[in-house]
Order: structure tokens, then sequence, then C-alpha cells
């Protein structure tokens, strides 16, 4: 065989070597980190697990909207993810337990909600989360999340923690390290996803950068879809309304510097109960 392509071959599989590697110290990482449940309750075997892949970031309310089940504001991220469920007795307080791991986490809380604020404790454990001991009473339901940057390893996390029927208390806590990805709107886009959110102004820092990504990506162009099915309201109306939510997103990239031919608006009326906005990056 020629030289060159044995060492090329030789560098190739160096290269496979190392990230799987690295996949497996940041799982092992995960699977170590310390982690104290409130009265130091130990994690129901049967719901915990550890594993590398797409993970499911939950931004916001949690509903069905067009036969989907889905948080007002979600992503996908990439990266090594942890799950443990706990089940914390009955004679806890929801919000206390909710509030002592949150507190343990640490970081930059990203988005809370309490009670009916939620969403349904059925779409949580059934269709989010998939944990059937995770389905309780919707007034005492507690839901945060959030991120904490360390030394260039980001890691997102995530806690719901709920009282069922039976009075006992239950607690998710998800873990992702993001190794190799980025935990934010810009990221996601950048890696080809289309992203959803409610129908509102982007954060200051993901207007930033997107104007970079746009930058770095001269070729492409953004595409923003305002989807609006609001009850009440006759199909024109829904039409303005989601016309307006897309070109509200616009306005705000080109104030930032975006060229208004690199950022295409379209409304939709939809299904009742739809007010989201849908991003993604085109070609």
């Amino acid at each position: 065989m020629n030289p060159t392509a044995l060492n090329l071959i030789k560098t190739s599989w160096a290269a496979v070597a190392l990230a799987l590697v690295a996949s497996l110290t940041s799982l092992n990482a995960l699977a170590n980190s310390p982690l104290v449940a409130f009265n130091q309750a130990e994690p129901l075997s049967q719901y915990s697990q550890t594993q590398s892949g797409s993970y499911r970031w939950i931004l916001g309310e949690v509903k069905k909207v067009g036969g989907q089940y889905q948080g007002d504001e979600e992503q996908r991220l990439q990266g090594d993810w942890q799950r443990r469920v706990f089940e914390l007795g009955k004679e806890v307080s929801p919000l206390e337990a909710h509030a002592f791991m949150v507190n343990q986490l640490g970081g930059e809380t990203r988005f809370s909600c309490t009670g009916y604020d939620c969403g349904s404790s059925n779409i949580w454990a059934a269709h989010i989360f998939k944990v059937s001991q995770l389905y309780g009473q919707e007034t005492q339901q507690h839901y945060s999340t959030g991120l904490v940057s360390h030394a260039g390893d980001d890691k997102v996390w995530a806690v719901y923690t709920v009282r069922r029927g039976n009075k006992r208390v239950y607690q998710l806590v998800d873990q992702v390290s993001l190794a190799n990805a980025k935990a934010d709107l810009v990221a996601s886009l950048s890696s080809g996803n289309k992203v959803s959110q409610s129908l509102r102004a982007l954060s200051e820092q993901n207007a930033q950068g997107l104007v970079s990504l746009l930058n770095q990506k001269p070729g492409v162009a953004l595409v923003v879809t305002g989807r609006v099915g609001k009850q009440g309201l006759t199909l024109d109306e829904n039409q303005m309304m989601a016309d307006e939510g897309a070109q509200a997103i616009a306005d705000q990239l080109i104030q930032a510097g975006v060229a208004e031919t690199r950022v295409h608006v379209f409304g939709l009326p939809d299904v009742p109960g739809v007010e989201q906005l849908e991003l993604f990056l085109w070609p």
C-alpha cells in the first residue's frame, strides 16, 4: 500500500479512537458526578440512564399543538446526558425538594415554572420524559432548567418535581454535558436544525449570535415563519398576527446589522392553539 495512504488511514483511525475515548470519558464523568438528592434518597434504577445523543431541552410550558406534544420553546441538544429519578416520600414538600436540587445544580436558570403554568403533568410524564411515575397533581408540579459554564465544559440541567395522587413526591434530574455542542438557538441553527420558540422577540444574546452566524455564512439566509391559530380570531386575523410575529424578528435582526435580503419571513394561519415561530437556515 502507498505509504501516504497508509498514514492517512492510521490518522483516521486515531481520530476515531480519540473521539470514542472522549465520549466515554464524558459519560463516565456524568455517571460519577456527585449529586445529593433531598433526604439522601437513592435513584430508582429502572428509570436511571446514561447515554450519548440527542436531548430534548424544554424551555417553556408544555402543550399539545397540532397533534404534537411540545414545549412553548425547545431545542435539540447533542451531548452526553444522564437521567436520575428519585422517590422522595410522602412528607416532603415538592417545592422545598425542587429548590434544594436547583440550588445544588447552580448556574444560570433559563426557564422555571410552577403549577398550571407548566402545562399538563400527563404531557411531562408520558410525552416529554416518558416516566409514568411523574404523572401527578398539576398544582404540585415544578420544572426548572438551566446552564452551567465551567472551563469550556457547558452543562445543561433540568429538574421536574411533582406530588402524585398517592401523596408520594418524585423528582427527575437530567444533566447534559455539551463537550462539543453549544446550548443555544444559534448553535442549533448552525447544525441544520429547525428551531421553534414562542411568538416573541429574540434575546439580545441570540440576536447578536445570529448576526455573527449569518456573517460567517454569506451564502445562506434565515427563514422565519410565524404560525398562529389563536382561538377567537378569524383566519385573516391569525394570518396578520403570524405575519407580524415573523416580521418583528426580521426587523430586530435588520436593526442589528443583517441585510434585509438575508431574512425571509412568512406567516401562516394554523390549527387552534398554535402561537409560535420557526427559524431555520436556507439553503
